[in-house]
């Protein structure tokens, strides 16, 4: 009967599944172990068709999958990632989720995940975020965010009426 669950220093042993089930959850938070860089490569399995919330933060991004009822009932996604390994695996897996969360009206990414979302503009169609109204970009500093005018417009294409907003968050935190 949770509504909100937050797992903290994530870490799936031996390339498995974390798999997440419950009718009744709205918000999700999962921040990965960063000291395990190379043990802590998994996937996660929602069946969660109330999820509202939905924060992930660790050095990849985890493929995810599950009941296409949590992706359309998602509002607020965050996504904060740093790429250590296997960038260009990230790069796909993060196009992915963002096609899968299309119905999203809030996302929140850091600079990195920018980076990483836009190694190769020119060959992907951008998402089709049409219900998006805002847009928040974390960074530590502000005259980092200038940088990023091409991979905002991408991502905004087919989102007219959402506002961008940057937040600066302290550097110990980012």
């Amino acid at each position: 009967m949770l509504n909100t669950l937050i797992i903290h220093h994530c870490q799936v042993l031996h390339k498995r599944h974390l798999c997440i089930s419950n009718a009744k959850l709205e918000n999700l938070s999962i921040t990965m172990c960063y000291y395990m860089i190379s043990r802590t490569y998994f996937e996660i399995e929602l069946y969660a068709p109330s999820l509202r919330t939905f924060s992930f933060k660790g050095n990849h991004i985890s493929k995810l999958f599950g009941s296409k009822s949590f992706s359309s009932s998602i509002k607020q996604l965050k996504i904060n990632i740093r790429c250590f390994e296997n960038i260009g695996k990230n790069y796909w897996i993060l196009l992915n989720w963002l096609e899968q969360f299309a119905n999203i009206e809030s996302l929140m990414v850091d600079t990195y995940t920018l980076e990483v979302l836009f190694l190769d503009l020119l060959k992907v169609n951008p998402p089709s975020l049409i219900n998006l109204k805002s847009l928040k970009i974390e960074t530590s500093d502000v005259s980092y965010v200038c940088r990023y005018d091409e991979e905002i417009n991408f991502l905004l294409q087919n989102s007219h009426s959402a506002n961008v907003e940057n937040i600066i968050v302290d550097a110990f935190d980012y």
